[in-house]
């Protein structure tokens, strides 16, 4: 399956190196067809330094002038600092998307997508594993080593079994098992207004002095504001919290 991304992409080549085996690792630019319908490919290679880990990220990229969007994908490989990069990586992470960079020295995200619509994978630092997509970028909770996402269920996915479900509040970080939380509208008809994405925007963020989330989902006729509390159960309802 491809993606594609709606970003404009820079055709500057950067050939990163460093000292040591990595640096045969080495970036390309790629031009082919005729003028107005010239095809670019973008081989792309960049290390990152989080924390203790030494991250190796090769994006590979190809666009048609004149088409919307772009082909994507990008590999991302993890060794120890103090490791002997001779050998194979900690872990490696295929996937298809772009601009894949670490967060706090404890999560990576990369950013993937349809041409209408943005949205991120978050992933684990220590050991590569894949926490949770949301639709919102990852907001930290304070005090806490968690971060949370807002992840959406489109058409056909098996937990809209649930026609009530308008999305999923996941909570991950470096440590510990991850939790979701699930936030149910009064009525089918509302969350489905609230689950269209070519009709409404997504944001969130952490009010301080109430010490909880605050969804807020634009343009839903009318606008939801939902406060979520980090202990709040698996399951808020309209009777807890009312989208409003």
């Amino acid at each position: 399956m491809r993606t594609k991304l709606d970003m404009k992409k820079s055709l500057a080549v950067l050939a990163l190196g460093v000292i040591g085996p990595l640096a045969a690792q080495t970036s390309s630019l790629a031009i082919s067809g005729k003028p107005g319908e010239e095809t670019v490919v973008i081989h792309n290679v960049s290390y990152e330094l989080a924390g203790k880990t030494v991250l190796r990220k090769t994006e590979h990229t190809r666009q048609v002038i004149g088409d919307k969007g772009i082909d994507a994908s990008t590999r991302i490989e993890a060794w120890p600092l103090a490791g002997d990069r001779k050998q194979p990586p900690k872990y490696a992470i295929q996937v298809e998307g772009v601009d894949a960079r670490a967060i706090d020295n404890e999560l990576i995200i990369v950013t993937r997508g349809l041409v209408d619509e943005t949205w991120w994978t978050v992933y684990r630092l220590a050991d590569g594993k894949p926490l949770f997509n949301t639709f919102v970028q990852p907001v930290r909770i304070p005090d806490s080593n968690l971060y949370a996402g807002y992840d959406v269920p489109a058409d056909g996915d098996p937990r809209l079994k649930n026609p009530k479900l308008i999305g999923v509040i996941h909570f991950a970080g470096a440590e510990g098992t991850p939790r979701r939380i699930e936030i149910h509208a009064s009525d089918a008809t509302r969350a489905r207004t609230l689950r269209s994405f070519a009709d409404v925007t997504p944001s969130m963020e952490f009010n301080y002095a109430q010490k909880l989330l605050v969804l807020t989902i634009r343009n839903g006729q009318p606008d939801a504001r939902i406060e979520i509390p980090v202990n709040a159960p698996g399951v808020i309802r309209c009777c807890d919290i009312v989208a409003r």
